[in-house]
């Protein structure tokens, strides 16, 4: 397999691009271009379509509700992939594919099975005993991840549980969004501190999953605000066998099946969140039940292998 590099590839520098492009679809005779994402698309397709190569590209979010997504899904391509939960929200959108179709989300969840002796460092880390329940939304802190949802349901939950810690593991984005990400984790901060819930809630930062980001906690929530496009951390989680609450919504929606191997809940609301959790952290045994069914489906559902397979069917099917 050759690996080629555009160095500062620009929208706005369409002349050096196309000619970057056409040189190596040129010299590899290539007949399938697959592109990723809009932005990508739109530099590769006109090199494509000079050549004579078939056009495809994948899209796996984030979407907006409105139909008008904006100039680059209008970019003509033989064939446009997403996953299964968003396949439907993509046909109320405005795109220039001849085809639309789902490839599943894939995880190897071979590489990341649960992990005793992580599991141990995250929670020496932390100073926590195996009687202490560890709870944890996991994800870059941005205004529509819903860590707001999660330090509001620990509120609720502080004056029922008994021994639990609830962690926000994550920190602010960088680039563009940095300032509003920055700004929502110090709000969080100062309701924790105004609601005397230090002790209740934990901010992390950003942890890697070798630091036991996943291993450490007994129930991890996803509570998006926004429908998510992809839901990687529920598969992740999935993985180490973890009792999952997702938003009901989105990405989870088409990865969890409610009762089997998570819990779907209504999104937006920390009622709704706060009784979800302390109805599993009265029950270790659904706790427990969950988490072996999750990392079944994991393992199942959305192996590489399905995933690849299907992908070779749609370039058999555009070629």
């Amino acid at each position: 397999m050759k690996v080629y590099t555009l160095d500062h590839a620009r929208i706005r520098e369409p002349i050096r691009c196309f000619r970057a492009i056409s040189r190596i679809l040129r010299d590899e005779r290539i007949q399938i271009v697959n592109s990723a994402y809009a932005w990508c698309h739109s530099i590769v397709a006109p090199a494509a379509a000079w050549h004579g190569a078939r056009r495809m590209w994948t899209h796996y979010g984030p979407m907006s509700a409105s139909r008008w997504q904006g100039l680059m899904p209008l970019v003509p391509a033989d064939l446009l992939l997403t996953h299964e939960s968003m396949l439907d929200a993509m046909r109320r959108t405005f795109y220039r594919a001849r085809r639309l179709g789902a490839v599943p989300v894939a995880l190897e969840a071979s590489r990341m099975p649960p992990d005793t002796r992580r599991r141990e460092r995250f929670r020496r880390a932390w100073r926590l005993d195996e009687k202490t329940l560890a709870i944890g939304i996991v994800g870059f802190i941005d205004t529509w991840k819903g860590q707001d949802i999660f330090v509001r349901a620990a509120r609720l939950i502080a004056p029922e549980a008994g021994a639990f810690r609830m962690f926000v593991v994550g920190g602010p984005r960088d680039g563009v969004v940095a300032a509003r990400c920055v700004a929502l984790e110090n709000e969080l901060r100062e309701y924790v501190a105004a609601n005397r819930l230090e002790e209740t809630v934990t901010f992390t930062g950003h942890l890697d999953l070798n630091d036991g980001a996943l291993d450490g906690l007994d129930i991890v929530v996803h509570a998006s605000t926004e429908p998510e496009p992809l839901g990687m951390v529920v598969l992740e989680a999935m993985a180490k066998g973890k009792a999952i609450i997702a938003s009901n919504e989105g990405g989870p929606r088409g990865i969890l099946t409610d009762g089997i191997d998570g819990l779907l809940i209504e999104p937006r609301s920390e009622v709704r969140l706060a009784a979800t959790i302390m109805r599993l952290a009265r029950d270790r045994g659904e706790r427990e039940r969950m988490g072996a069914a999750a990392l079944a489906t994991v393992r199942e559902r959305f192996s590489p292998r399905m995933a690849a397979q299907k992908l070779e069917d749609w370039y058999s099917v555009i070629a």
